[in-house]
C-alpha cells in the first residue's frame, strides 16, 4: 500500500490532546448534609452501574479514536493497487492507415475515442500525456492530471500522410534526460526511460508493425479489415525529344507505376492520368489489381503542350495518377508527379567577328 499524501500523518498527534481531554474528570466537592440516608439508596445503585461506565467510556474513547484515524488515512489517500496509479503515456497513431474508414467515420475517429474514454477513467491523482506518432514522436500534452488539458490534446489530432515508423517506438524509452534538474513539465525535456513508474499505452491499427509489440507498450487494437487498393511505387519521367503537331509542341513521357491490394478476390478498375492544376485527363488505363503486390507497369504518355508562355507551361507540368476505384482508404489511391520543365542550353560562339 502506497500513500500519495503521507504528511497528513503529522494529524495523528491530535490524538494526544483528544485522549487527554476525554480523561479529563472533574471533582466532585464536599457538602455536609444532615440526613445520610436519603442518599444511600442513590450511592448504591451508581455502584452497580460504575463497572458498566467506565467500559462505556472505553468504548466511546476507542471509537472517537478510530474516527479520527479513518479521517487521517482518507486526507493521505492510500493507494492499493500501485498499478493503477501508474503515470499513463497515451500514444495515438495518427499514421496514413489510421484515415481508412471504419464503423464510425475513421480508425483515426475511434482511437480519439478510446483515448477519451481512458482519461475520462482515470483516478483524479492520477497523469498522463499524449502524444502521436507516425515517422516520428509528437507530444500534444506533457503529464498533467487535468482531463480538460489531455481531452482537448485528443481533439486536437490530426491524420498524416506518413507511415507508421516501429523503429521510433523501440528507440524512443532508451533515451535518457540530458539533465535531470530540469523542469519535468518542459518541451525541452525528454521523456525518461522506461521505468515501473509509467504505462505505454498504443492506440493503432496494427499497420506497419511486423514485428511484435515491445513488452513496455500496451497495444489498443481499433479499426477491423477491409479491402483496400492503392500505389506503392510511380514515377514519371521525360523520354526522346518534344514533337510537333500543328505547330504545337507534344511532350513524350513515360509513366512507371505498382499496385498492391489486399482485397482476395481481383479487382477492375481504372487508372485516371490527368495533367495540370485543372486536372485534365490525359490517359485512361484499365487495370485488373490481383489480390497482393501486383506487377510494375510502364505506359508512354503523349501530352500536347501549351503554345506560346513558357511561365505557364512550367506552372502546368503538373500530374496526377489516381485509381478510380471507392474502397477504404483514398490516400493511397492518388499520387502527385511534376516532370521538370526542360532547361534551355546556352551557348557561346568563339569568334572575333563580332557579329
Amino acid at each position: 500500500m502506497n500513500f500519495l499524501h503521507p504528511l497528513y500523518f503529522w494529524v495523528m498527534l491530535g490524538i494526544i490532546p483528544l485522549v487527554g481531554v476525554y480523561l479529563l474528570k472533574v471533582r466532585p466537592r464536599r457538602k455536609p448534609t444532615s440526613a445520610f440516608f436519603l442518599w444511600q439508596r442513590l450511592f448504591d445503585q451508581k455502584r452497580s452501574t460504575s463497572l458498566f461506565q467506565k467500559l462505556r467510556d472505553i468504548l466511546s474513547l476507542l471509537l472517537m479514536i478510530l474516527v479520527f484515524i479513518s479521517i487521517v488515512l482518507a486526507l493521505t489517500v492510500p493507494v492499493y493497487n500501485n498499478e493503477q496509479m501508474k503515470s499513463l503515456l497515451i500514444i495515438i497513431d495518427n499514421s496514413a492507415s489510421m484515415s481508412a474508414k471504419s464503423q464510425s467515420g475513421t480508425r483515426l475517429d475511434e482511437a480519439r475515442s478510446l483515448a477519451k474514454d481512458i482519461i475520462r477513467s482515470m483516478n483524479q491523482n492520477q497523469q498522463a500525456a499524449v502524444a502521436t506518432m507516425s515517422l516520428d514522436i509528437s507530444y500534444m500534452s506533457h503529464f498533467t492530471a487535468s482531463p480538460r488539458t489531455l481531452i482537448d490534446a485528443v481533439s486536437q489530432i490530426e491524420s498524416s500522410d506518413c507511415p507508421f515508423n516501429e523503429n521510433v517506438l523501440r528507440s524512443l524509452f532508451s533515451r535518457k534526460r540530458s539533465n535531470t534538474e530540469n523542469d519535468p513539465n518542459s518541451e525541452t525535456n525528454e521523456l525518461p526511460a522506461i521505468s515501473d513508474d509509467y504505462r505505454i499505452l498504443l492506440i493503432s491499427d496494427g499497420c506497419g508493425m511486423d514485428s511484435n509489440v515491445p513488452d513496455f507498450v500496451e497495444l489498443f487494437k481499433v479499426g477491423d479489415k477491409k479491402d483496400n487498393v492503392g500505389l506503392i511505387a510511380c514515377d514519371l519521367q521525360r523520354i526522346g525529344g518534344a514533337l510537333q503537331s500543328n505547330s504545337q509542341p507534344i511532350d513524350q513521357l513515360e509513366l512507371y507505376f505498382q499496385i498492391a491490394s489486399s482485397a482476395e478476390q481481383t479487382i477492375n478498375a481504372d487508372l485516371l492520368v490527368q495533367y495540370g492544376p485543372n486536372r485534365i485527363t490525359r490517359k485512361l488505363i484499365p487495370l485488373e489489381i490481383r489480390p497482393g503486390i501486383n506487377k510494375a507497369e510502364q505506359y508512354v504518355i503523349t501530352n500536347t503542350l501549351p503554345v506560346g508562355d513558357v511561365t505557364t507551361q512550367e506552372q502546368a507540368d503538373l500530374w496526377t495518377i489516381q485509381i478510380d476505384y471507392e474502397d477504404a482508404l483514398e490516400k493511397d489511391n492518388i499520387a502527385y508527379l511534376t516532370v521538370p520543365p526542360k532547361q534551355a542550353i546556352r551557348v557561346a560562339v568563339d569568334s572575333n567577328d563580332s557579329y
